[in-house]
Protein backbone atom coordinates (compact mmCIF):
# COMPACT_ATOMS: atom_id res chain seq x y z
CA UNK A 1 0.00 0.00 0.00
CA UNK A 2 1.28 3.36 -0.77
CA UNK A 3 4.06 1.83 -3.08
CA UNK A 4 4.95 3.69 -6.18
CA UNK A 5 5.64 0.13 -7.80
CA UNK A 6 2.05 -0.76 -6.82
CA UNK A 7 1.02 2.62 -8.36
CA UNK A 8 2.33 1.34 -11.20
CA UNK A 9 1.58 -1.88 -11.40
CA UNK A 10 -2.41 -0.68 -11.39
CA UNK A 11 -1.76 1.48 -13.65
CA UNK A 12 -0.16 -1.08 -16.46
CA UNK A 13 -3.53 -2.94 -15.67
CA UNK A 14 -6.37 -0.28 -16.45
CA UNK A 15 -7.90 -0.84 -19.54
CA UNK A 16 -5.29 -3.09 -20.68
CA UNK A 17 -2.28 -1.01 -20.05
CA UNK A 18 -4.11 2.26 -22.73
CA UNK A 19 -3.59 4.47 -19.33
CA UNK A 20 0.16 3.41 -18.91
CA UNK A 21 0.98 3.66 -23.08
CA UNK A 22 -0.67 7.18 -23.02
CA UNK A 23 1.15 8.94 -20.18
CA UNK A 24 4.40 6.79 -21.39
CA UNK A 25 3.60 8.74 -24.98
CA UNK A 26 2.89 11.95 -23.65
CA UNK A 27 5.95 12.05 -21.89
CA UNK A 28 8.47 10.95 -24.80
CA UNK A 29 6.55 14.07 -26.51
CA UNK A 30 8.01 16.06 -23.95
CA UNK A 31 11.44 14.38 -24.34
CA UNK A 32 11.07 14.46 -28.26
CA UNK A 33 11.04 18.74 -28.25
CA UNK A 34 13.73 19.08 -25.45
CA UNK A 35 15.93 16.10 -27.02
CA UNK A 36 18.86 18.58 -27.45
CA UNK A 37 18.56 18.55 -23.74
CA UNK A 38 18.06 14.76 -22.81
CA UNK A 39 20.58 13.85 -25.14
CA UNK A 40 23.07 15.67 -22.98
CA UNK A 41 22.39 13.82 -20.36
CA UNK A 42 22.73 10.75 -22.00
CA UNK A 43 26.08 11.07 -23.07
CA UNK A 44 26.71 11.91 -18.98
CA UNK A 45 24.58 8.29 -18.60
CA UNK A 46 26.09 6.10 -21.61
CA UNK A 47 22.96 6.03 -23.06
CA UNK A 48 21.03 7.20 -26.64
CA UNK A 49 17.94 8.66 -26.11
CA UNK A 50 17.53 8.84 -30.17
CA UNK A 51 18.00 5.45 -30.03
CA UNK A 52 15.59 4.37 -26.97
CA UNK A 53 13.08 7.24 -26.94
CA UNK A 54 10.96 5.43 -29.41
CA UNK A 55 11.25 1.90 -27.87
CA UNK A 56 9.27 3.36 -24.66
CA UNK A 57 6.07 2.37 -24.37
CA UNK A 58 5.31 2.43 -20.11
CA UNK A 59 5.84 4.79 -17.72
CA UNK A 60 8.27 2.21 -16.15
CA UNK A 61 10.60 2.26 -19.04
CA UNK A 62 10.50 6.01 -18.88
CA UNK A 63 11.58 6.14 -15.17
CA UNK A 64 14.31 3.46 -15.98
CA UNK A 65 15.31 5.76 -18.88
CA UNK A 66 15.44 9.03 -17.36
CA UNK A 67 13.58 9.36 -13.81
CA UNK A 68 15.87 6.97 -11.94
CA UNK A 69 18.45 8.50 -13.10
CA UNK A 70 17.78 12.15 -13.15
CA UNK A 71 17.08 11.60 -9.02
CA UNK A 72 20.73 10.14 -8.86
CA UNK A 73 19.12 6.51 -8.06
CA UNK A 74 20.62 3.40 -9.51
CA UNK A 75 17.83 1.35 -10.82
CA UNK A 76 14.13 1.77 -11.25
CA UNK A 77 13.68 -0.69 -8.46
CA UNK A 78 15.60 1.34 -5.91
CA UNK A 79 14.02 4.73 -7.30
CA UNK A 80 10.85 2.93 -6.36
CA UNK A 81 11.53 1.38 -3.03
CA UNK A 82 13.06 5.10 -1.98
CA UNK A 83 10.34 7.20 -2.89
CA UNK A 84 7.42 5.56 -1.71
CA UNK A 85 5.39 6.64 1.28
CA UNK A 86 5.12 3.51 2.90
CA UNK A 87 5.43 3.37 6.32
CA UNK A 88 6.43 7.05 6.54
CA UNK A 89 3.08 8.29 6.00
CA UNK A 90 1.61 6.97 8.89
CA UNK A 91 4.42 9.13 10.34
CA UNK A 92 3.16 12.29 9.49
CA UNK A 93 2.95 14.93 12.43
CA UNK A 94 0.79 17.80 10.90
CA UNK A 95 -3.61 17.40 10.45
CA UNK A 96 -3.64 16.13 6.47
CA UNK A 97 -7.09 15.04 4.83
CA UNK A 98 -5.87 12.07 2.63
CA UNK A 99 -8.48 10.87 -0.03
CA UNK A 100 -9.17 7.74 -2.60
CA UNK A 101 -12.38 6.94 -4.67
CA UNK A 102 -13.27 3.53 -4.15
CA UNK A 103 -13.45 3.32 -7.49
CA UNK A 104 -10.84 5.06 -8.98
CA UNK A 105 -9.53 3.13 -11.80
CA UNK A 106 -5.58 3.96 -11.44
CA UNK A 107 -4.81 3.96 -7.98
CA UNK A 108 -7.09 0.38 -6.89
CA UNK A 109 -6.61 0.62 -3.04
CA UNK A 110 -7.60 2.73 -0.19
CA UNK A 111 -5.72 4.96 2.08
CA UNK A 112 -6.70 4.05 5.64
Amino acid sequence: MYEVYSFFKSVEKVLFGIYDFFLARCLVRVMKRNLEVFEKLGKEWGVSFKENIEKIRTMREVDKLVTARLNGFETTDNYYRKTSLGKRLMKIKVPSLLFSALDDPVIMYTLP
